[in-house]
């Protein structure tokens, strides 16, 4: 597919598939060719989907979903509820998704994450008053997770973000950051 299209630098096929389905991982090929895969499709999510996308979070902290333009013409993806029905489920995932600072983009922008992402080497060194965090490869930001008991007070080289207890979004800024530890 590749060679006959030479004009698409990217690709999105699916996180987790089957063997008839382009499974890819996030990554940038040799040719700068980008692989965004998509976690969910439809409107509506099933049982399944919203466990893949807690673990995705957790892993990436990214979501991608597809909407199929026939869905509404498929009583299975459509679940047999009208357009109404579907939007508002879809609406309610994009607010579940916002509630952890997903922030939404294009396919084009997620790209670009995934090129930073994969450029991107991290060390960090602890000591009694916090951590510091070298950024390897940094390209011009980059969003990192950090888990810790320790209640974070300052942060310079970028900006930090409550998520949930113990877990705090870095947006880094410069090569070296440093999170200071409350007292």
């Amino acid at each position: 597919m590749i060679r006959q299209f030479e004009d698409i630098r990217i690709y999105a096929g699916v996180y987790i598939g089957t063997d008839d389905q382009l499974v890819q991982e996030f990554s940038v090929l040799e040719n700068d060719i980008v692989l965004v895969p998509r976690l969910t499709a439809d409107m509506q999510m099933e049982s399944s989907e919203w466990w893949l996308q807690v673990n995705e979070l957790n892993y990436h902290y990214y979501e991608s979903n597809y909407i199929h333009p026939d869905d509404i013409l498929d009583e299975e993806r459509s679940d047999g509820g009208d357009f109404s029905a579907m939007l508002a489920a879809y609406e309610n995932m994009v607010l579940w998704n916002q509630q952890y600072g997903l922030k939404t983009t294009t396919i084009s922008e997620a790209a670009g994450s995934v090129q930073r992402y994969c450029n991107l080497s991290v060390s960090q060194s602890n000591d009694t008053d916090g951590v510091t965090i070298h950024l390897e490869g940094l390209i011009d930001e980059a969003y990192l997770m950090l888990r810790t008991k320790e209640i974070p007070e300052n942060i310079s080289g970028g900006e930090l973000t409550r998520i949930d207890e113990d877990c705090y979004l870095i947006r880094a800024e410069l090569s070296d950051i440093r999170v200071e530890w409350r007292k």
